[in-house]
């Protein structure tokens, strides 16, 4: 935060340090997925997932909230994001502009016939990402809704998702042999 010269300081917030905020106000919240982690610190998965939606406490009509769409009805807790009908259970306190991603359906950033799209402007294949998995398409799909929001050119934006690479530990090809490709993956926090 001393740095003069960044525009942008970006920010992942587990539920514990969402418990207490006070004036945290991100330009952009957003919660990516949500699962059983960390469940044995709250009596539900309500009080879980109010918690997670504390990062919009502060936000206003002029600031953002992505969501995150995927599925249509709730199942209980899935890491595939959160339904419909437990965002709006909680659409009350939302007030910034609710942007949507999704990987099954229409939203303002989804995936259709392979490709990432932006309304009906068709951004990138799905092929082209250099990260891959389904939760790497996921995370992606928060990056151009970013993107998206903070106006940044396209190509740009296509050019980062081509080359992008996991951090260390993390989905990371280590080596192939013939056809099998062996994954390290040893930094995952849960099986999904």
């Amino acid at each position: 935060l001393k740095e003069k010269d960044l525009d942008f300081i970006s920010l992942e917030l587990s539920s514990f340090q969402l418990e207490n905020i006070e004036n945290f106000k991100p330009c952009i919240s957003m919660i990516i997925n949500i699962g059983p982690d960390h469940i044995e610190r709250y009596k539900s998965f309500d009080e879980y997932y109010n918690t997670k939606f504390n990062i919009t406490k502060n936000q206003t009509e002029d600031l953002y909230f992505i969501e995150n769409v995927f599925k249509d009805v709730c199942c209980g807790p899935t890491t595939l994001g959160l339904s419909q009908e437990e965002i709006e259970k909680r659409a009350k306190q939302i007030k910034a502009k609710r942007i949507s991603v999704s990987k099954f359906k229409k939203a303002d950033i989804f995936v259709e016939n392979d490709k990432i799209y932006h309304d009906k402007d068709d951004i990138i294949d799905v092929d082209k990402l250099s990260l891959k998995g389904i939760h790497n398409l996921e995370n992606t799909l928060f990056m151009v809704a970013t993107a998206e929001i903070l106006k940044i050119d396209r190509e740009k934006l296509k050019e980062f998702l081509m080359i992008a690479t996991p951090l260390e530990h993390r989905t990371e090809l280590f080596f192939n042999y013939g056809k099998v490709k062996f994954i390290n993956d040893s930094k995952a926090t849960n099986v999904d």
